[in-house]
């Protein structure tokens, strides 16, 4: 049986990795990448970024693959195990797999961050990425391990930067990107397939797909190669292997194919960033620190004492929780809007172990954030934890204000939100998507107002045609 000691094991060897990755990053973020290339052993540590985390984000996937084989075995043999025992087994597997879970979302956020600076000047290819199922854990098998070893074997192909898909969590379609560091440009995107040759010898078929055959020569200025005394000839794909394939080469295709949209719109607003990074100053160990940022949202947060991060992410409450938070009943006070029937609580965490990690569309990595490099340091490694809690009644008073109908969903949490003209209507689907822009994002709620009343008006303007279902991008 898998043991606690494994799970520590894996979650501190992946740490060491997270952290010398860190090192690039915030050494990247201290100097800017102009002054960092000059300097030979950067350049190295920036190549080496990807196959470092990469391994190790594709060692904890095979853990909690582990732990799940594990589940389903004892599921199996479930008439043969005491219910107690079951019951707690099964229970502690589940503690170990969020822990997994929640180092992979760390690593997650750093690929993410490293991946934004090649893919922030290029973020129309990133709308076919978002149509596309998110991947949380390494493939399996050996198509998991033939990216891994891609990536640690070629790190470059005729001047152009590979860049892993599986380090991050917004780049879906096919698994790696060839990136013109010059031209700040994605010239090509790849799909890989692997195949067991021999024992220690894998067969990795790259095809790759870009937006014309201009863009594709520097392919052949790559060289390949493998260390073997034989002569393998690498076996033929599968059947339905092919197949998959085709539709996968043909997704790729749709990347390149973003032909504009069809309105736009300006929005300048200050995020209250500054008021996170102030918040986090305050933290202790021994408290609760709150902060009200605008009107609904209370921010509530401890620091943690210094402890490794398997420690930190085998979560539980901290030490006193309750005596801590005696003072929430109070601070929860501030953010209720009296003269609004509307008042609810949302409660959640900026840095939840709890929930696998993703990037919102369009928004930016906390890496970019105007936040100090100690601060981010401290949010991604849970040297602080941040929880929230979120009144959306203020937003919904605001959005009346701006002359939408908004009312409560019997029996249901939220709003719906309609704004009529004549005899259209124009409804927003799901508001938990911008309430969660004012949580996760900081947003003034003005901003959102803003962003949905500028919409409006091209319904009201006649610029969208009716029965059409609007989607809004945000570029950041």
């Amino acid at each position: 049986m898998i043991s606690r000691a494994d799970i520590t094991s894996v979650i501190e060897e992946a740490e060491d990795k997270f952290r010398e990755c860190w090192s690039t990053l915030s050494r990247l973020r201290s100097t800017g990448s102009s002054e960092s290339s000059k300097d030979a052993d950067f350049s190295s540590s920036l190549l080496d970024f990807q196959p470092t985390l990469a391994r190790a984000l594709y060692d904890l996937s095979e853990m909690y693959r582990k732990l799940h084989q594990e589940k389903q075995g004892f599921i199996a043999r479930k008439g043969d195990l005491t219910p107690d025992w079951f019951g707690h087994r099964l229970a502690l597997i589940g503690r170990y797999q969020r822990a997994i879970k929640a180092a992979i979302s760390v690593g997650k956020r750093l690929g993410d961050s490293f991946a934004w600076i090649f893919y922030v000047s290029a973020q129309d290819h990133l709308l076919e990425h978002g149509d596309h199922q998110r991947q949380f854990l390494a493939p399996p098998g050996i198509g998991g391990l033939g990216e891994v070893v891609f990536i640690e074997s070629v790190k470059v192909v005729g001047g152009r930067l590979v860049l892993y898909h599986g380090i991050t969590t917004f780049l879906r379609a096919g698994d790696v990107s060839y990136i013109n560091v010059k031209e700040r440009k994605v010239a090509a995107i790849g799909e890989l397939k692997t195949t067991k040759v021999a024992e220690g010898l894998l067969n990795i078929r790259m095809d790759t797909v870009a937006s014309s055959e201009e863009d594709l020569p520097f392919l052949a200025e790559g060289t390949y190669h493998h260390n073997t005394e034989g002569d393998y000839s690498p076996p033929p794909l599968p059947q339905n292997m092919k197949a998959r394939l085709a539709k996968q080469v043909a997704s790729m295709g749709d990347v390149f194919e973003f032909s504009g949209s069809e309105g736009s719109m300006e929005l300048h607003h200050d995020p209250r960033i500054e008021e996170l990074n102030a918040f986090c100053k305050e933290l202790k160990t021994s408290t609760f620190a709150y902060r009200k940022i605008g009107d609904g949202l209370l921010l509530f947060g401890t620091r943690t004492a210094k402890r490794s991060l398997s420690s930190k992410l085998f979560g539980g409450a901290p030490p006193d929780w309750t005596a801590k938070l005696q003072g929430i009943v109070h601070e929860a006070q501030r953010i209720m809007n009296q003269e609004s029937s509307d008042n609810e609580i949302v409660i959640g965490a900026l840095n939840d172990t709890n929930t696998e990690y993703h990037l919102t569309l369009g928004t930016a990595p906390i890496f970019f954030w105007p936040l100090d490099t100690a601060t981010i340091e401290d949010i991604l490694f849970h040297n602080v934890e941040i929880y929230f809690l979120y009144n959306p009644a203020h937003l919904a008073a605001k959005l009346r204000r701006a002359g939408f109908e908004v009312t409560s969903i019997p029996g249901q949490r939220g709003f719906k939100v309609e704004k009529r003209h004549g005899n259209t209507i124009f409804r927003v689907k799901d508001l938990r998507y911008y309430a969660h822009l004012v949580t996760g994002e900081f947003w003034d709620e003005e901003a959102v107002v803003e962003a949905l009343c500028g919409v409006a008006r091209s319904v009201e303007q006649g610029d969208i045609s009716p029965n059409a279902e609007i989607r809004i991008d945000i570029r950041q």
